[in-house]
């Protein structure tokens, strides 16, 4: 899927530079409420169409999550020996994005826009956990890899930009980005991963505009 992800966007990207009007690369810094996800970088590669004061956008962003984290729940089968675990990950997220953007102020050589975004993300989540052994419960080290596909994602942004940069087609911007996406199936029993995880994230973006 990875693989296919970056093929469709590289390509995509391709097409549009001779037609389109801007590309963005940026680098994004994000926190959620999920353990699994805490306080890690990204990438982020987009390609821009303005119609008037609007802008609309296709996002490809990948981010990665390698923070050291542990998890201590309850046993659902005495109700009394905790799992006690403690994982290194190297998790990874995709997410592609239909965003839309207004021009909310307007100047020689700055923008404030404001959006909202929607789109599929795709999880892979791969590492080693190491569970310490507590009532009946064994301890011992384990390998986990496996993947969430397909899961919906809703956003909105804020975004302030700085044209004219170097030239008169390179701009600089700074986004906040707040999100919310599904993640484990609602009625889904004996699980602890949570149905809904909520997402802020942090970018600055070097922008190339191809058309006036």
């Amino acid at each position: 899927m990875k693989k296919q992800c970056l093929i469709a966007i590289f390509t995509l990207f391709l097409i549009n530079i001779v037609q389109g009007q801007q590309i963005d690369v940026s680098v994004l810094y994000s926190s959620s409420s999920a353990k699994q996800f805490k306080n890690n970088w990204a990438y982020d590669l987009k390609y821009n169409h303005f119609i008037k004061k609007n802008r609309i956008g296709l996002s490809f962003r990948h981010y990665f999550y390698n923070t050291k984290y542990d998890d201590i729940y309850l046993s659902t089968e005495d109700g009394v020996s905790k799992y006690i675990e403690i994982y290194e990950p190297q998790n990874r997220r995709i997410a592609l994005n239909l965003i839309y953007s207004y021009t909310l102020v307007e100047n020689e050589k700055s923008n404030l826009y404001v959006g909202c975004n929607v789109g599929l993300n795709y999880f892979h989540l791969k590492g080693e956990k190491t569970r310490i052994e507590n009532g009946f419960i064994n301890g011992g080290n384990f390998k986990y890899n496996y993947r969430i596909n397909n899961r919906l994602g809703l956003g909105f942004l804020i975004e302030y930009e700085i044209s004219k940069i170097f030239s008169e087609k390179i701009s600089t911007s700074i986004m906040i980005n707040p999100e919310l996406t599904a993640f484990e199936k609602i009625g889904m029993l004996g699980g602890y991963d949570p149905w809904l995880i909520d997402w802020l994230n942090f970018s600055i973006g070097l922008k190339y505009r191809f058309t006036d």
